[in-house]
């Protein structure tokens, strides 16, 4: 109970025909992203945490809020962004589908990145096609 970020920690880099896929498991906002991106100079797809944010207070050192998550994804150059832990499980303040409406304000307020990644919002147990 007293080892915070200290264990449990992961990510995974899937490279599989010529694809290259970043699942960001869980993680808070720091300067790794930028790291990660230097060591793989084009990213596909990342999977990356939007929720739980509230409090975030509390929250802010082991989890990313949906800002931190798009600001990751800015910061791995990936082509295309899904956002994981939203809509499914409660473990925060917030409620369901909070991270993905903040995520939507983001995306509609940083529009110098939408040419350059696609953002998808899938729902539980949906599938993407690439």
């Amino acid at each position: 109970i007293n080892d915070k970020n200290c264990s449990l920690w992961g990510s995974w880099m899937i490279e599989c025909n010529g694809n290259v896929t970043y699942f960001g498991g869980d993680t808070a906002y720091g300067s790794h992203f930028k790291v990660i991106a230097q060591e793989f100079k084009s990213i596909d797809v990342a999977a990356l945490p939007v929720g739980p944010c509230e409090p975030r207070q509390w929250m802010r050192h082991s989890h990313m809020d949906a800002d931190d998550a798009a600001l990751a994804c800015v910061a791995l150059r990936a082509r295309h962004f899904i956002p994981i832990h939203w809509g499914t499980f409660h473990f925060g303040n917030e409620l369901a589908y909070l991270p993905i409406e903040r995520l939507k304000k983001w995306w509609d307020t940083h529009p110098e990145h939408q040419e350059d990644m696609i953002l998808h919002e899938p729902k539980a147990g949906m599938g993407i096609e690439f």
